[in-house]
């Protein structure tokens, strides 16, 4: 007889920034109550093929109080020290199965502390690390990838573990209609391309990364709050910003930035659902 020395870990498939199941942006996130190895994280992130992977460390003993989980995030192409949506759903993930409504996640370099509402459709926010912004080296470079008219060839990239370069569209209407040459595109190694347009008071935004695996995201939580700095470069006084993502392939995210201006930080908050739950036998 051949004993499987594996172990069963459960997950939850949460959708973030939307209260609609299956709309939104997807994230996996696995309760680990045991470590597995960082190559096994990896090669799982890869074969789910979704955007990111969530692991979340030591939870056998999660309970009520106010505590520290560690996280580690995963995209097709490796770890990441940051990633909006993901920790979005992951604070859900958490909230829902232990009844925390605060806690701070570890992702190895950053502490994201976390709220959790799952009486106002699963919302969630988290406080958004320091982060720089400078222009592009490669601008000239990047734009001749995108076919659309642009407000200027020369762009802000903002670090935030994931970097991501801002392209100005002239409008909603080029946002909609922008055509990316993604083969080309994948020359540009470590940046996310983000196409947007200032909408009414908001911004409507797609977001193209063959260097971090995805053709296009849904919504991308850690480009929230660097559109919000961008707003308030001209606009001092702005404290909020509303960014839509996903309208045109069919999962429109709603993403909400905000500055703190007591604290002097940056906070990410979107709505949440469950879709799925099972286990993963590793």
């Amino acid at each position: 007889m051949i004993q499987d020395e594996r172990k069963n870990y459960p997950f939850d498939l949460v959708s973030v920034f939307s209260d609609v199941p299956y709309k939104g942006n997807p994230v996996y996130v696995v309760h680990l109550n045991s470590a597995i190895g960082d190559g096994l994280k990896a090669e799982l992130a890869r074969h789910l093929r979704l955007s990111e992977v969530t692991f979340i460390e030591n939870v056998a003993d999660a309970s009520g109080e106010l505590r520290e989980y560690r996280v580690d995030v995963y995209n097709p192409q490796g770890r990441m020290e940051f990633a909006g949506h993901p920790l979005l759903g992951t604070a859900a993930s958490i909230g829902r199965r232990y009844g925390v409504s605060r806690g701070v996640m570890n992702t190895g370099t950053r502490l994201v502390p976390f709220e959790y509402w799952p009486q106002q459709s699963g919302l969630c926010r988290i406080e958004v690390p320091p982060f720089r912004r400078r222009s592009y080296m490669r601008s000239a470079d990047l734009a001749d990838v995108v076919d659309a008219p642009m407000q200027s060839r020369c762009f802000p990239i903002y670090d935030v573990g994931p970097r991501h370069v801002l392209v100005e569209l002239a409008n909603k209407d080029a946002v909609e209609h922008v055509s990316v040459d993604y083969e080309a595109l994948r020359s540009f190694k470590d940046i996310a391309l983000h196409c947007f347009a200032w909408d009414g008071d908001g911004v409507e935004n797609r977001m193209f990364s063959p260097a971090y695996g995805v053709y296009e995201d849904a919504g991308t939580g850690s480009v929230v709050a660097p559109f919000l700095h961008e707003a308030r470069l001209y606009q001092p006084d702005r404290t909020s910003l509303l960014i839509r993502q996903g309208t045109f392939i069919g999962s429109e995210c709603r993403m909400r930035a905000t500055w703190q201006v007591d604290e002097e930080k940056y906070l990410i908050e979107g709505q949440t659902v469950k879709c799925g739950e099972g286990w993963l036998c590793l």
